[in-house]
């Protein structure tokens, strides 16, 4: 699991994660990318994290990000504009495709992965 803490890192993680022209003239697909946006104190964030780090395990072709937005990555909580906690988002290569708020079940964001990641 990557703990990002710059809009730097962040958009860098989003160029990675788009579809990319390969020399044959195909175009790769892109990437799921999901950014946990939490706080140490947070206890619905310190509940999901055991499942988020699962998720990760078991979903090796998604990337998983952290972020904390107090202290270090309290920039790039801003610049996601991150009101609630825990913010969960769904990116595929550049393009926001769904955000959740609050802990989330394992089951519901396994449903939502699955049906991103194609």
């Amino acid at each position: 699991m990557k703990y990002l803490t710059t809009v730097e890192e962040f958009k860098q993680v989003l160029n990675d994660s788009s579809p990319k022209e390969l020399e044959d003239g195909t175009m790769t697909n892109a990437k799921l990318s999901i950014f946990d946006f939490f706080t140490d104190w947070c206890g619905p964030c310190n509940r999901f994290a055991p499942i988020y780090e699962e998720l990760e395990k078991e979903n090796k072709e998604v990337g998983f990000y952290k972020v904390n937005v107090e202290g270090e990555g309290e920039e790039l909580g801003e610049f996601q504009e991150i009101y609630s906690l825990p913010t969960l988002k769904f990116f595929k290569g550049d393009k926001l495709i769904d955000s959740l708020t609050g802990a989330q079940p394992k089951d519901k964001m396994q449903s939502m992965i699955d049906l991103y990641k194609n």
